[in-house]
């Protein structure tokens, strides 16, 4: 190994397939899957903020956390278009996936969510 690079079994697929206890190949599939819900996420973002002219920019995204800027006023839109798009995204992959539903608790909360800001 030279000096200065990496331990062995450091780098972030070796690391999610340890914790996942799967082999480093299928840690790129979950790696890659990962990615493509952030993607689609910011898409549906920029969408909703467009739609509903919300204000917001997108900051950083970090492992599974992405942030969003807005003035404290769209706050609470801001997180409602954050919420839809979670199960925006959510319902399109698993339709791809052949399942047509969500968990019930996942859309009951969001509705709790939608009626407590009408």
């Amino acid at each position: 190994m030279l000096a200065g690079s990496k331990a062995e079994g450091t780098d972030l697929h070796t690391v999610v397939a340890n914790q996942l206890h799967i082999d480093r190949g299928q840690a790129k599939l979950v790696q890659s899957s990962a990615v493509d819900f952030l993607h689609l996420l910011l898409v549906c973002m920029e969408w909703l903020c467009a739609e509903y002219s919300i204000p917001a920019r997108f900051v950083i995204s970090i492992h599974d956390e992405v942030r969003f800027l807005c003035s404290e006023e769209d706050a609470p839109r801001l997180g409602l278009a954050l919420m839809l798009s979670n199960m925006y995204v959510r319902s399109f992959i698993s339709s791809k996936l052949g399942i047509e539903q969500l968990p019930l608790v996942r859309c009951f909360l969001l509705g709790k969510v939608i009626a407590q800001h009408q």
